[in-house]
């Protein structure tokens, strides 16, 4: 009898913090260089806006779990993580961005963890990290709700 592949969705979310103070602080800031220099004012709300259209582009909106894979869903193409080898529960506190975003609508880019060596990191929030080791693709980590959710 054939099993047929079912997709589960793991669920990841948001940060509070990270979607709603940090758009209220750059509003906060464009409103108040409005007065000191409307070229500031929208020098910043176009530097805003890149990096709001950046993240939207680049972290994945949706974890799905196939049988023999984890495959990130983003606006930019998805990214399937085959042969995954470990899981690894991580701390936020032991990464360091090298390059990409630091906590805009999420966490996009390449960081350093301590201890392990350079990760690509692909979260919505900087709680529930896990680091996916595979040995096809570079070290990913990803959030999501539940760090005890079994993915393989």
């Amino acid at each position: 009898m054939n099993q047929i592949n079912r997709a589960k969705i793991i669920p990841a979310s948001y940060d509070r913090e990270q979607v709603w103070i940090l758009p209220l602080a750059f509003l906060g800031l464009t409103m108040i260089s409005i007065y000191i220099d409307p070229a500031l004012a929208i020098s910043l709300a176009i530097i805003f806006s890149i990096a709001v259209l950046k993240s939207i582009l680049l972290i994945p909106y949706r974890i799905v779990k196939e049988s023999n894979s984890i495959v990130l869903r983003r606006m930019l193409g998805d990214v399937r993580i085959s042969e995954i080898e470990r899981v690894v529960k991580v701390d936020f506190t032991y990464l360091r961005r090298k390059f990409g975003i630091g906590g805009l609508l999420g966490f996009y880019g390449y960081y350093h963890l301590q201890g392990w060596g350079d990760v690509k990191i692909m979260a919505k929030s900087s709680k529930n990290l896990i680091l996916l080791i595979s040995g096809n693709s570079e070290p990913i980590i990803i959030s999501v709700d539940d760090e005890n959710e079994r993915l393989f």
